[in-house]
């Protein structure tokens, strides 16, 4: 997380399931300050070219950036059609479901039973959930959304920063990835 450290962004904004920025072949999850996610901050201009002030959050080559401001690029090409998504398949994943701000580098820990108050508050304000699977050294992530590829809008305070297994499909679009979720799919481990 690089606290007090501005940068600025510039490309095309995706609302859907959680904001992102995509700049060329690089994807940034959007979320605001404090404990709440970014829809707000972008509602509205789905498909449009927008330069974004804030701050990077960074871990393993998975981006976020803490939005201070957006404004529509100098240049207004109007909207871009997003790709559609599509079903890559039905997987069961093992892991730990995050919210994604805070483990991505913004609290250390940002995961685990002494982060657990924190990851429901975060993810009750709006901050995209993530599903941590450990692959040997290294840890792989993935975003949790609705089946129907909203934003999870219900409370996952039952699963947070607890081992669980998940199963659903999932969707892919370029090299953006989610998980589609039911709270039926979803169970804590031993």
């Amino acid at each position: 997380f690089e606290f007090g450290q501005q940068r600025q962004f510039e490309g095309t904004v995706w609302e859907r399931p959680y904001p992102v920025l995509s700049v060329g072949a690089s994807r940034y999850l959007l979320v605001g300050s404090g404990k709440r996610g970014g829809a707000p901050l972008v509602a509205g201009l789905d498909g449009r070219r927008v330069r974004v002030q804030g701050t990077l959050i960074e871990r393993d080559g998975d981006h976020m950036i803490q939005v201070d401001s957006v404004a529509p690029a100098s240049v207004d090409e109007g909207r871009t059609a997003a790709a559609e998504w599509r079903v890559e398949g039905t997987t069961v994943l093992d892991g730990e479901i995050v919210d994604s701000k805070c483990h991505l580098g913004v609290m250390k820990p940002g995961d685990g039973p002494t982060h657990r108050d924190c990851a429901v508050r975060c993810l009750l304000g709006g901050v995209p959930p993530m599903l941590v699977v450990a692959d040997g050294s290294r840890a792989r992530r993935i975003a949790l959304a609705s089946v129907e590829g909203r934003p999870l809008d219900w409370d996952l305070e039952p699963w947070a920063a607890r081992p669980v297994q998940v199963r659903g499909p999932v969707y892919v679009r370029g090299t953006e990835r989610f998980l589609g979720v039911e709270a039926a799919g979803i169970s804590l481990r031993p």
